[in-house]
């Protein structure tokens, strides 16, 4: 899957939230490392959470293997890692369908220059862009 400019900077800001550790193994990584990975629990091709920080984490390359190759193992790390108000939120975000027209990477990656690492799914929509 091509990584979009909110996809670069949605990455990045995962990863500066995690203060560039990853969140499983703990091992320290510098802002520019590409080691650090912004790992996401459910598919990207999901639009509504694809950018949502509650979809992702900061992962090293090891664990981001594991996380993907041991789905009973990973989705227990992420109930440890997660509330449970934040996995419900999550698991309604994966059902839900948005419709996106050309302009939607443009206006995430706006969202997120101008808030930080928010869900910009409610923002777009506040400002009639969804």
């Amino acid at each position: 899957m091509k990584r979009s400019s909110a996809d670069i900077l949605f990455s990045k800001l995962i990863r500066k939230r995690a203060g560039y550790r990853c969140e499983r193994c703990g091992k320290q990584y510098l802002s520019n490392d590409t080691g650090l990975h912004c790992s996401h629990h459910h598919t990207r091709s999901r639009r509504r959470s694809r950018y949502t920080p509650l979809n992702a984490a900061a992962l090293c390359y090891a664990c981001h293997l594991w996380f993907g190759g041991n789905p009973l193992e990973a989705s227990a790390w992420l109930r440890s890692h997660l509330s449970t108000a934040d996995l419900e939120d999550l698991a309604a975000m994966q059902r839900e369908t948005i419709h996106t027209d050309k302009h939607f990477v443009k206006n995430v990656t706006a969202v997120l220059k101008e808030h930080g690492l928010v869900d910009p799914i409610p923002i777009l929509r506040e400002r009639g862009l969804l």
